[in-house]
């Protein structure tokens, strides 16, 4: 079973009513939110502005960017919006794909939108560089380089 299934399997039985014997009076302990995150997916967390993609730097003025916050990715490719779930395992991001609005650009963006949705559905191997840009590679060494957003 996969985890998106293990994930709405296990959200169907939290939203299944407890049998009487089992309620109590007591509150239940509050449920995290999201799971420990350990130091590489840390790491990841924030605002990211994409500066280059696949050797190219993005469209001058498409402000892309992305956001990692708890499992959740979010960003915008210089033409839509972005959005989905990731998770970090052995140095590697992986998506399991984006959801996108649907508005057209121009060419130059609708180029730079299908490099970066492609990437993102890819395996992606994490390293931070000595610059403290954060580095996005996938197969055949086509890679993604954000750096941090200001404020």
């Amino acid at each position: 079973m996969g985890w998106r299934n293990r994930t709405a399997l296990l959200l169907a039985l939290t939203l299944l009513p407890l049998p009487a014997a089992a309620q109590s009076s007591e509150p239940a302990p509050p449920r995290a939110e999201t799971p420990r995150l350990d130091a590489e997916e840390q790491l990841l967390l924030g605002d990211w502005r994409i500066t280059g993609i696949d050797g190219h730097p993005t469209v001058p003025g498409s402000r892309a960017r992305l956001k990692l916050e708890g499992l959740r990715i979010s960003g915008y490719t210089g033409c839509n919006a972005l959005g989905g779930n990731y998770r970090v395992e052995r140095g590697y991001l992986t998506t399991g794909g984006v959801i996108t609005t649907r508005r057209a650009c121009s060419a130059a963006l609708m180029r730079q939108e299908k490099i970066l949705l492609g990437l993102l559905d890819q395996r992606l191997a994490v390293r931070q560089s000595h610059r403290g840009r954060l580095l996005l590679t996938g197969r055949e060494g086509k890679t993604l380089v954000l750096v941090r957003a200001a404020g």
